[in-house]
């Protein structure tokens, strides 16, 4: 598995639940991170270098979520480490994400809501991957752009002769908001 490959945690040591017959503490209930995605940050070589073995091979995935939040523990946790919020993953336990599946953000065509949910994680990972191409980087920040570019949208639609009436609300409208409030002053 590649660095800096983006990737999805489809299941967890093998199964994609929780066992019940074992006895398992909630900080290592990894299994409440299946469906999140996360970047891996050291290969299987890395792994056979400091565990010294070659079974169950596993790859360092550093997630975009934040472990924490859920109870997790990371066992990673090094003084300014990039290995924080990050586990030790089998190789067999992740699916690659391919690099089209996540599309230039002002390209994203949002429909229904779960588009409107893609759009959002994508939304998500271009702040964590582009700060400086943010203006507003708070939460007040952009919760005062969204007010502001909510009022100003029509004038957007109208510039581009794009025959969008913004009064009509649709999951592109909310979408094209938040891409707005991005970088609206």
């Amino acid at each position: 598995m590649n660095i800096c490959k983006r990737v999805r945690l489809k299941s967890f040591n093998g199964t994609t639940s929780k066992p019940i017959n074992q006895q398992i503490r909630d900080c290592d209930d990894y299994w409440k991170l299946i469906g999140f995605e996360g970047e891996v940050i050291a290969d299987e070589q890395v792994y056979k270098k400091l565990f010294k073995s070659t079974d169950n091979l596993r790859v360092l995935v550093k997630f975009y979520c934040d472990i924490k939040e859920f109870g997790l523990a990371s066992h990673n946790e090094m003084d300014n480490s990039n290995w924080n919020n990050s586990l030790w993953i089998l190789t067999d336990d992740i699916e690659p994400i391919e690099s089209d599946e996540y599309k230039n953000l002002s390209d994203f065509q949002v429909s229904d809501r779960q588009t409107f949910i893609n759009f959002l994680d994508l939304l998500r990972q271009d702040f964590l991957n582009n700060p400086d191409c943010w203006e507003n980087k708070t939460l007040p920040d952009f919760l005062e752009a969204i007010s502001a570019y909510t009022k100003d949208i029509q004038g957007y639609y109208d510039n581009l002769k794009l025959n969008v009436n913004a009064d009509q609300a649709s999951w592109q409208t909310f979408a094209d908001i938040f891409k707005g409030a991005k970088i609206y002053e």
